[in-house]
């Protein structure tokens, strides 16, 4: 994990105190609850916690003690009667590439553990440069290709290489692999075998000058597993 990043594992008596009692009415637990739940722990946990790094962590709002985080799914686990509703951590509104916070509930909204790594972002700006049209363009120059049709990309934050904070375009699940990856073709143009490999590359084009920063295989799982399965395309 980035130094960057915090480690955080916390126990139920860690942030228990009254939290519980007020979701134990015996009815069964909607995702809506769940979520509602998960935010009330999360909640607590940062007003409770005073280490430095934890503090460091929260936006720079008035009266605001925890980061900011946006709902990525819910699942559950039968065999132990748990949900698991998981978090990745925004800046702005803003996604953080490779943050996550894992909240695991028991069947009457008790708190079981919360797990994740979080991290703050400093230093660059949340304004775009180029727009995601013209990141598109420079992905199709990146991997000599032409027409890609893909999914309007999201803005997130990306921790780079040299502890640099970027803003970026992530684009997911781009139908050709990076020209220099083992998957490209010796032939270039449109159609060639990158196009036909069975899988798909997310992208991650810096939105300040259009540079592509990152490629990964795409595997259909949430941001925060991106980063693990990360391949450097520089």
């Amino acid at each position: 994990m980035n130094q960057a990043f915090h480690k955080i594992r916390f126990k139920p008596d860690a942030v228990r105190g009254q939290t519980g009692k007020s979701f134990l009415d015996g009815s069964r637990m909607s995702d809506h609850d769940a979520e509602k739940a998960a935010r009330h722990y999360l909640s607590e946990l940062f007003r409770q916690d005073e280490r430095c790094e934890i503090r460091a962590l929260a936006e720079d709002k008035s009266n605001d003690r925890a980061p900011s985080f946006r709902l990525l799914n819910i699942q559950e686990q039968p065999g132990l009667n748990t949900k698991i509703v998981k978090f990745v951590e925004t800046k702005n509104s803003i996604p953080i590439f490779g943050s996550n916070v894992v909240v695991e509930l028991d069947q009457h909204r008790e708190l079981v553990s919360i797990n994740g790594q979080l991290t703050r972002v400093d230093d660059v700006d949340s304004v775009p440069k180029i727009s995601d049209r013209d990141a598109l363009q420079s992905l199709q120059e990146y991997t000599n290709s032409v027409g890609l049709h893909v999914a309007k990309p999201e803005k997130n934050f990306y921790l780079d290489g040299n502890s640099k904070w970027r803003l970026v375009y992530h684009f997911r699940d781009v139908p050709i692999a990076p020209p220099e990856s083992e998957d490209a073709g010796d032939d270039h143009s449109f159609g060639d075998e990158r196009f036909s490999h069975a899988s798909n590359f997310d992208y991650l084009v810096d939105a300040s000058d259009g540079s592509v920063v990152e490629s990964y295989r795409s595997r259909h799982v949430d941001i925060e597993s991106a980063s693990s399965s990360s391949s450097r395309s520089r």
